[in-house]
């Protein structure tokens, strides 16, 4: 607000972020006979418009990755119908297990490691729009995460966020090959829960590693209805509102770390603020 009454935030409709509210900032000059006498600001609570604008990016992304998948499947059914067209019963047969175990694989091999089920549901979702981009989502080994751990809502948040922007930046920059990767790690202990999200993608620039927390920070144009460069300056104020750290790698491959202490002294409420719908039962971005 400072700045906005000294004139030194400028724009149209800039989106500022407090710890609980996403406001729209205006600074209008009033001037008479040529001589400036002050300025009237208007500061708009966009809170509600942000969260369900970021929740329709989030789907129209999925419709995507759904809309591959059915591409997928299709050609999956003429590879059976065919099969089974040439006589080939026992072929089609096996072919359709594996078909119907791969799926049901992923899911087993997060609920080993994650106990929520919440948590799980969204990292299959990540897990599975990343897949559709050509980005490979691994939940390393040391991972561990219990069925109702602290911090819950806020992870979700923290963890979809950064899954989302570390897709981004893997998808379009790494190899086609296996290069590209995410590596998640979820570790609760008994003083802190770490969540470290590391990519194969250009990582964050020499000088940056601070400003890319700020309002509208981002190095990728405007796609769909979400301003960009609102995710990290969320996680950013939601980590350090609640006493936790995070901390960004320089270089290529970037590595995000968050640690939120323990015991969660103020559990987030069913709504909490920027805890959005996330793809396929979870929750998140």
């Amino acid at each position: 607000l400072r700045r906005a009454l000294d004139g030194t935030l400028t724009g149209t409709d800039v989106s500022v972020l407090t710890d609980d509210h996403c406001l729209a900032v205006n600074r209008m000059p009033v001037t008479l006979h040529g001589h400036e006498l002050g300025a009237v600001v208007t500061v708009r609570d966009r809170t509600e418009l942000v969260g369900l604008l970021r929740e329709l990016d989030s789907v129209r992304g999925l419709t995507d990755a759904l809309r591959a998948q059915q591409h997928e499947f299709t050609n999956r059914m003429h590879t059976l119908a065919g099969l089974l067209d040439i006589g080939e019963h026992r072929s089609a047969y096996e072919y359709a297990i594996e078909t119907a175990r791969s799926g049901q694989a992923l899911t087993e091999a997060v609920r080993r490691h994650i106990g929520n089920p919440l948590m799980v549901g969204l990292i299959v979702a990540k897990t599975t729009v990343a897949a559709e981009r050509g980005v490979r989502i691994v939940l390393t080994d040391d991972s561990a995460l219990g069925a109702d751990p602290p911090h819950l809502r806020r992870l979700l948040t923290i963890v979809g966020n950064l899954l989302d922007n570390a897709i981004d930046a893997t998808a379009d920059a790494a190899p086609a090959d296996d290069g590209r990767r995410i590596r998640l790690t979820l570790a609760e202990g008994d003083e802190s829960i770490v969540v470290r999200v590391a990519d194969t993608g250009p990582g964050i620039a020499p000088g940056t590693s601070q400003s890319i927390f700020d309002d509208g920070w981002s190095t990728r144009p405007e796609r769909g209805t979400a301003r960009r460069g609102l995710g990290l300056a969320m996680v950013h104020r939601l980590v350090q509102r609640h006493g936790g750290t995070i901390t960004v790698s320089e270089g290529p491959g970037a590595v995000f770390t968050v640690v939120l202490p323990l015991p969660d002294t103020a559990p987030a409420p069913q709504g909490a603020l920027f805890t959005m719908a996330s793809p396929m039962g979870g929750e998140g971005s």
